[in-house]
Order: C-alpha cells, then structure tokens, then sequence
C-alpha cells in the first residue's frame, strides 16, 4: 500500500471513564484537502510576483496568475469551511479550471518570462488539483476509501494506525499499493494483507476463568467486497458483498505475550491465536504453572473508539 504513514501513538492505559473523542469525517477523501490547494495559490502568488513593475508586455500573464490566485483563495475557504460543502468545492475546483481555459485562450503574444510562468503554472502547480477533476481519478479515490473502511473497521483514514503498524506495512511489498500487482484492489492502492499489532483483552478457559490482556501481533488477510461508483453520486461507492467479504471479513493468526490476572497478581501469559473477523481464539501457555489452556479475545469494540486517542490500542482492529 502506497502512503502508509505512523498510526496512533503507542499507550497502554487502564480501561476507564474518559471524555469521548469524535474523529472528524473523511467526507471530502475525494476533493483536494486544504494544504494541496494552499500550495496552488502560494505557488501562483509566487509566479506572479517574479513580474516587475510596470508589468508591461507581461500585463496578460500577471493578470492571469491574480485570476487563479483569486479563485484559488475562494476554493480554500470553501475547503477550510467546517463541514466543508463537498458540492460548493467541486463547483468552484472546476469554475477555476474553465477560467483557466477561457483565459489562457486569450493571452496573447508572450514574453519569454511570461511563456515560462505560463509554463510552471501549467505544469508544474496545476496538475495535482487537476487530478480532482478527473473521472477515473475520483473512481480510484471512491473505491480506495470503500476498501480501507473495510480493512480498519469503519476508519478511512490509514494514518489514524500505530506507528508499528504503519511502519510494517509501509515497509513491505506485500502489505503496500503495486500498480503491477494482478490484483484489482492493489491496483487502487490497497492490499488484502495487513500486519497488526495491539493489545487485546481475554478470557481464559480454566476453573476460574481468569481475564488477562496480550500484546499481540498478526497477519491478516482481508477479504473485499466488489466496489464500484454510486450511479447518482460519484463520492459514493456501491459495494457488492460476497459470502466471505459479509461473513468472514478478516481471517489470520496471531502470536502475543501478556499477563493473565487469577487473584493473586498478574502471571505471565503467551499465546498462539486464530483471528476471524474481530474474534480469537487462543492456545495460551502460563511458564509459571507449565498451564495450556484455551483463550478467547476479541478486539472490535465500537464504543471504544470513542475514546481515541486515549486508547489507542483498543477497538478499530
């Protein structure tokens, strides 16, 4: 997978009363954020001002640099509005494109300064926005969000994952985007495989039935439903589920180290676990007492999440 950055820092706290922390909705994952257009308009600012004064011959050019500058400093605001207004920043992301169109049309001879302010424009800050604009680009973004939901538990976000995790994946071919991958979801920058590694509270199968917590890491193999656009809104994707993408989700095993708590203080705990969906299933071994016994985990907890970046370990997985 392309881009994977460091998830949430790493902590490991007491589960208690906290103050619930919301993340904010990813719903603009298919515009351009705040800080691409921001390095349009400080870039076209900068062209511009490369014009001495009186402009002269370059008058056309530097009138069309302020144009997109304007329009540009119009789109931030829209992008920087909360909640942002999704259909506002499209309108006003192609306003700019056909002025830039209209004007360019009509600049007129240039001057050898101004044909290589044309050209950096064009070329060099132009083209991320533009992507945006593209049909088959926001395709691609559609789908890619749909399939990282999948893949973090209803989190579009792959920087909102532990600096482990994102370190891992981001470091290997198998868990990265590969464009010469045969796989279709790899083709939108996604993998099916995934190493996790978090904490995640059990049971154990004993006389006492113990709780204990593990730290533990697995590889994990998620299965993808069919994702397409939405006919009537293409932020929107459909995803077309199949028996293992609706039942099973997520299949892997696991390996972990952690302490089991029996009444009379914390022993030590190892453990070799099956994961499907959010569920374990463990063969842990206590060194104190030579103990094997049978564990069950799970590590999906919704309401936990609410709690971030507090837990950080907790829920999402």
């Amino acid at each position: 997978m392309s881009g994977w950055s460091g998830r949430r820092t790493t902590s490991l706290l007491p589960v208690v009363v906290l103050i619930a922390v919301l993340l904010p909705c990813a719903a603009t994952a298919a515009l351009p954020s705040s800080a691409e257009i921001r390095v349009y308009l400080d870039g076209v600012r900068a062209l511009a001002q490369e014009i001495p004064e009186p402009a002269g011959d370059d008058e056309s050019i530097k009138a069309y640099l302020e144009g997109c500058a304007q329009r540009a400093a119009s789109l931030l605001r829209l992008a920087d509005a909360q909640p942002p207004d999704t259909l506002a920043i499209r309108a006003a992301l192609r306003s700019l494109k056909d002025y830039r169109n209209r004007q360019k049309d009509s600049l007129g001879p240039l001057t050898d300064l101004g044909r290589g302010l044309l050209q950096a424009e064009n070329r060099g800050h132009w083209p991320p926005l533009a992507t945006y604009l593209d049909g088959e680009y926001l395709q691609y973004l559609v789908v890619k969000r749909e399939l990282l939901e999948r893949k973090y538990f209803e989190e579009d976000d792959p920087a909102q994952a532990n600096l482990l995790e994102g370190w891992i994946n981001g470091r290997f071919d198998l868990f990265r985007y590969d464009e010469q991958g045969g796989e279709w979801y790899r083709h939108h920058g996604v993998s099916a495989w995934e190493v996790t590694v978090r904490t995640e509270p059990v049971v154990v199968f004993s006389d006492t039935h113990d709780a204990g917590v593990l730290f533990a890491g697995g590889l994990l193999y998620n299965f993808f439903p069919a994702v397409t656009q939405r006919p009537d809104d293409p932020y929107t994707a459909d995803a077309y589920e199949g028996f293992f993408s609706r039942r099973v989700k997520r299949v892997g095993l696991r390996a972990g180290a952690g302490a089991v708590f029996d009444g009379e203080g914390p022993d030590l705990v190892l453990g070799l676990g099956l994961q499907v969906r959010a569920v374990s299933l463990w063969a842990t071994y206590q060194p104190e007492d030579s103990d094997w016994s049978l564990a069950f985990g799970i590590s999906e907890w919704d309401w936990l999440k609410k709690l971030r970046p507090f837990l950080p370990y907790f829920g999402g997985r």
